[in-house]
C-alpha cells in the first residue's frame, strides 16, 4: 500500500446533514417554477422540514443561493413543500444570510475589551446564528425565545456601547426588528 492510500483507510467521512456548516447535494430545476432539489439519501435521519438537521443544511444552501418558489426532498418518496411552508424557511435563511454576511465584513473592534466583549456585534451575531443553526424549528417558531436567550447572557455587561452594538444585531437589521 503506499502512503497516501494507507492515510485514506482509516478516514471517515461526514454525512452533510451531521456539520452544521455543510450543504446536502442540491441543484436548481426551472421548468415551470423555480424548484430547488435536495438529494437526501446519504443523510441519517427523517427528511422533512421538522428535522433540524435537516432543515440546518437547507438553510445553509438558501443562505447563499437562490430563493425557489417549491423545496424538494429527494430519496425513496419525495416530499414537496411550497408557500405557507416555505416561508418560513425563506425568512430563517434570509436571516443567516445577514449574519454570515455580518461576521464576514465586521469592522475590527476598536479594542482588546471589544474583542472579548459578550455585547459586541460580532459575538452576538455569532451567538444567533449559532441559535438558528442548532435549534433551527425552535427559531423559526419563536424567534423571540433566542433572541432571549442571547440577551440572558448580556447581563453584566459593564460597557457604555453595549446597548448600541445589542441594537445593531438583534433590532435593526438581523432577525427583522424583533
Amino acid at each position: 500500500m503506499m502512503k497516501s492510500e494507507a492515510r485514506a483507510v482509516g478516514r471517515k467521512t461526514l454525512v452533510p446533514a451531521l456539520s452544521r456548516e455543510m450543504k446536502c447535494p442540491h441543484s436548481y430545476n426551472d421548468d415551470e417554477e423555480l424548484s430547488l432539489d435536495v438529494e437526501c439519501e446519504g443523510c441519517p435521519g427523517s427528511q422533512d422540514l421538522s428535522n433540524d438537521r435537516c432543515l440546518t443544511g437547507i438553510l445553509q444552501i438558501l443562505a447563499s443561493e437562490a430563493e425557489p418558489e417549491v423545496l424538494m426532498l429527494k430519496r425513496y418518496i419525495h416530499r414537496r413543500y411550497r408557500e405557507s411552508r416555505l416561508a418560513p424557511v425563506l425568512a430563517a435563511a434570509s436571516e443567516l444570510a445577514a449574519l454570515n454576511r455580518a461576521l464576514s465584513t465586521r469592522p475590527e473592534p476598536s479594542d482588546g475589551r471589544c474583542l472579548t466583549c459578550p455585547a459586541s456585534m460580532h459575538r452576538l451575531a455569532d451567538g444567533l446564528r449559532n441559535e438558528l443553526l442548532e435549534r433551527p424549528v425552535e427559531f423559526m417558531n419563536d424567534r423571540s425565545r433566542a433572541i432571549d436567550n442571547i440577551k440572558k447572557g448580556l447581563g453584566g455587561v459593564k460597557c457604555a456601547r453595549a446597548r448600541a452594538c445589542v441594537a445593531a444585531v438583534l433590532e435593526d437589521g438581523f432577525v427583522g426588528g424583533v
